[in-house]
């Protein structure tokens, strides 16, 4: 009897020191994995990229250490409830996939911006794919031969998972530290709520007079966002029927904007204020919308000036515009409307950051307009915060009939989200499975909206003496990481006010986006200010001219290099443009 207890005694200690030997590997190897994808990954995205969302930390934090710690536990327990080789095995490749993660992460992710949504690994070199696929292959198969093959390997193992892995987490909570100091990442609901200019309300454009026309004169832009030519000439082949409405527009097939991104491009657009990165972002956004002398123009002559555009990329505090803009409103509260759905798009980002090549376009949907349509913000005014959501922006303009308004001309600005792929929508609203890639259904979601306005102008009897610009903020988003490969050619199409109806016509003068304003002025008749460009309208499609575009390149979170081409002659032949000036600036964003 004695021996027997003294046995089974025996046999309970030898199972305590086996879990005792086995523990730590096992809780570092089970934490890790879910430390990095789950906790780190969307902290270190969202403080990196802090004023591109809308919401707090404290929004989706304690959802992500919960979803840690339950993934953390439950990966730590089966490697407790494993022995021998599985345990071994287990334990090795709980190791691989952290190591490959973080090793991914932060050295292998070549030509990839911080943030997911713009379909660029999709557009990786298949020589960048197929390295990035042998080594995540290459070091599993690696892994697996040695546990399974060699006993010193497997009886060294628990020491050199608890090594790898205790160093790995260091190196990511010196990075959560690092990243702490940076301004607002753990700034509450009131510093998103309000300005620093003695706690007054933000101010932000809403959809105020969105659905009202002039009885005068109209001047409206639509802003495209993305509107490559290429997927304007792939649409007339394809579904040239979108067009059908632009009765007296010229489609101007040599134009070029002058930025590479929606910041600055937008701002310039409106303003004709360049940004020369002397100041940070938020100080642009002030001088730009201060100065803004074509906006006052406008208003000056008599038009209500509206702008549809969002915060962030376009602007940051909608005060500084109000003198002369009309659709403005202060925000007093917002709420996220689906923080599960939050907390799984945070996770995304985190995926997009880790995974290979091969597998990061399951997760490469994502944008900030994903983010942007979880909160809603909410005010005294009966009108909402303006989203540039395709869809959005649709629903908004057919929820009801436009109307007339006898106050004088109107100025209005429509940005939407426009070809920014992949879309979650087909070009009926549905709502897709398997997020679409393809340019002509974006351009049809586009054109929805602009022909619903389009037509409701010809029904109001407006449409002719309204001068109509469309066009986009920039072309498709190629590499931030190396200077430009190809060509950057946006769409521009321009009806004057006087036009009401012909076929669409093709003109191959060279034009930009400085052209822009000295177009409308020349439409509308009003005097042209001391601005740069020409009008469009008649343009001479042989003038030797030279136009400047602005690219640039990201070489970390806190320095940028910029890069100025001239183009001269034909934008679409890449052998027309020329880097004649290279610096560096901080951050682009900044």
């Amino acid at each position: 009897m004695d021996n027997q207890v003294s046995a089974k005694e025996m046999a309970k200690q030898k199972r305590i020191k086996r879990i005792k030997r086995k523990l730590l590997p096992s809780i570092m190897a089970g934490f890790s994995l879910p430390f990095t994808l789950f906790l780190f990954g969307p902290f270190d995205l969202f403080a990196q990229n802090r004023g591109e969302f809308l919401f707090t930390l404290y929004d989706f934090l304690i959802p992500c250490v919960l979803i840690t710690l339950v993934f953390g536990i439950l990966l730590s327990a089966i490697a407790l409830m494993l022995r021998k080789k599985a345990y071994s095995l287990y334990l090795a490749l709980l190791f691989w996939c952290s190591v490959m993660l973080f090793i991914q992460g932060n050295y292998l992710n070549f030509g990839l911006t911080s943030l997911a949504g713009d379909g660029v690994s999709a557009s990786a070199s298949k020589f960048t794919v197929i390295v990035n696929t042998a080594i995540w292959l290459l070091s599993l198969g690696v892994t697996i031969f040695l546990v399974l093959k060699f006993k010193i390997v497997r009886k060294k193992l628990r020491s050199v998972v608890s090594l790898g892995l205790a160093l790995v987490i260091v190196m990511e909570v010196t990075g959560v530290i690092a990243v702490s100091f940076k301004e607002d990442v753990y700034s509450n609901k009131e510093t998103v709520l309000y300005s620093q200019n003695n706690g007054v309300s933000k101010r932000v454009l809403t959809t105020e007079g969105l659905t009202t026309l002039s009885d005068r004169n109209n001047v409206v832009v639509f802003v495209v966002d993305r509107f490559d030519a290429r997927y304007y000439t792939e649409t007339q082949k394809k579904a040239p029927q979108i067009f059908e409405e632009l009765e007296g527009f010229t489609y101007y097939n040599n134009h070029i904007t002058m930025y590479a991104r929606t910041f600055p491009a937008v701002t310039h657009m409106l303003t004709g204020v360049e940004n020369d990165y002397s100041k940070t972002r938020l100080d642009y956004f002030k001088q730009a919308y201060k100065d803004a002398e074509p906006l006052r123009y406008m208003k000056e002559q008599g038009y209500g000036v509206n702008v549809y555009t969002d915060s962030y990329y376009s602007y940051d505090n909608a005060s500084y515009m109000a003198e002369y803009t009309d659709n403005i409103t202060s925000y007093t509260d917002y709420e996220v409307t689906n923080t599960p759905l939050l907390v799984a798009r945070m996770v995304m980002l985190s995926l997009y950051r880790y995974l290979p090549f091969a597998m990061k376009g399951m997760v490469d949907g994502i944008s900030t307009d994903d983010f942007s349509n979880l909160v809603e913000f909410k005010s005294e005014a009966e009108f909402s915060k303006y989203s540039t959501d395709n869809k959005t922006v649709y629903d908004q303009m057919t929820q009801k009939d436009f109307e007339l308004s006898e106050d004088g001309g109107r100025f209005s600005f429509i940005h939407v989200a426009g070809c920014h792929m992949p879309s979650k929508y087909d070009s009926e609203w549905n709502e897709l499975s398997e997020k679409s890639r393809d340019a002509v259904n974006v351009m049809t979601q586009s054109f929805k909206i602009i022909n619903r306005y389009i037509s409701e102008m010809k029904r109001l009897g407006v449409y002719e003496d309204a001068t109509i610009i469309i066009t986009g903020d920039h072309a498709a988003a190629m590499t931030d990481k190396k200077p430009l490969g190809g060509a950057r050619v946006t769409a521009m199409l321009v009806k004057p006010s006087g036009v009401g109806e012909g076929e669409l016509l093709t003109s191959s003068a060279p034009t930009c986006h400085d052209d822009i304003w000295q177009t409308i002025f020349d439409s509308e008749g009003l005097e042209p200010l001391n601005q740069k460009g020409i009008t469009m309208i008649g343009a001479d499609e042989n003038a030797p001219r030279e136009r400047r575009y602005m690219f640039h390149l990201i070489i970390d979170g806190d320095n940028a290099e910029e890069l100025e081409y001239t183009v001269t002659g034909d934008a679409k032949d890449f052998d027309n443009w020329k880097i004649v000036n290279m610096r560096d600036i901080h951050g682009v964003y900044d």
